[in-house]
């Protein structure tokens, strides 16, 4: 990749860190204390794809800016010192300069569209569906014991019609938001070549994960849904699975990881459709 061509323009790119240090000066403590704010964080995510993409990032400037402003007047009592450089004094050209960063963020941005895809075509009455099943997943964690009467009441007096459909997975957004926070740090331009290296390469792996976490979900989605098995969906997992474990090591071979993986949901998603 050379200088300023494929990560869009440079000082969109400075706007861009510069609002994302100030958002960590903030959220490093408010994380920890009240969770992450995942609105923000897909704001910054749609900001970036922009940015990557090449759209026209008036609109979604002023609007990231408006946001970051009223948290940062919301939370001031939770902020730390970065110190964040100007644009002369940063090392985002570091970021600019690894095109496995943006290939990897694109992976994770097809497999995000791909998300989107299948949850636009499911029903209120599918979201209850895979929501009840999350929700007795997460129970086991809490107690050692069923609680079908609970789920039973909950499932029944459950209005699927108030049921939010996320189009962006969370754990996805924060595979983003942690790889960002890692090239954020290259950007703050306080370390040496060999952690600024280690930090780009951790975010290549926050972005894979991802994309690949996107994936699983619809696939998981999908067999929650389904009374019955799919043989053909079923083997072609079988076959990914297969592939990854083969492939450990080989970065080489795992990067087609991702095409099989979207290969097999786009076709879960056509049996939605038809």
């Amino acid at each position: 990749m050379q200088g300023n061509s494929v990560n869009g323009n440079d000082k969109d790119l400075n706007d861009f860190f510069q609002l994302y240090s100030v958002f960590l000066t903030i959220d490093s403590v408010d994380s920890i204390i009240y969770g992450r704010n995942r609105e923000l964080i897909q704001s910054f995510y749609n900001f970036y794809l922009r940015i990557i993409n090449k759209e026209n990032i008036i609109e979604s400037r002023k609007k990231l800016r408006d946001e970051c402003k009223r948290y940062m007047e919301l939370k001031r009592d939770s902020r730390i010192d970065l110190k964040i450089p100007t644009i002369q004094d940063s090392k985002y050209i570091n970021i600019i300069k690894n095109p496995n960063i943006t290939e990897s963020f694109k992976e994770l941005s097809i497999a995000v569209a791909t998300y989107r895809s299948w949850r636009d075509c499911l029903n209120n009455e599918q979201i209850k569906t895979i929501y009840i099943a999350n929700l007795k997943d997460r129970q086991k964690y809490y107690f050692s014991v069923n609680l079908n009467n609970f789920n039973d009441c909950i499932t029944k007096h459950l209005d699927s019609n108030k049921i939010q459909n996320n189009k962006i997975l969370k754990q996805t957004l924060i595979e983003f938001h942690n790889a960002i926070s890692h090239l954020t740090e290259v950007y703050l331009g306080r370390q040496q070549q060999k952690e600024q290296d280690s930090n780009k390469q951790r975010a290549i792996n926050h972005f894979k994960r991802g994309a690949l976490d996107s994936y699983k979900a619809i696939i998981k989605d999908y067999f929650c849904l389904k009374n019955t098995i799919n043989t053909d969906i079923l083997n072609d997992i079988k076959e990914i699975r297969q592939y990854e474990y083969d492939s450990i090591g080989d970065d080489e071979k795992r990067k087609y990881i991702f095409k099989k993986y979207n290969q097999v949901v786009n076709k879960i998603i056509l049996s939605f459709k038809t």
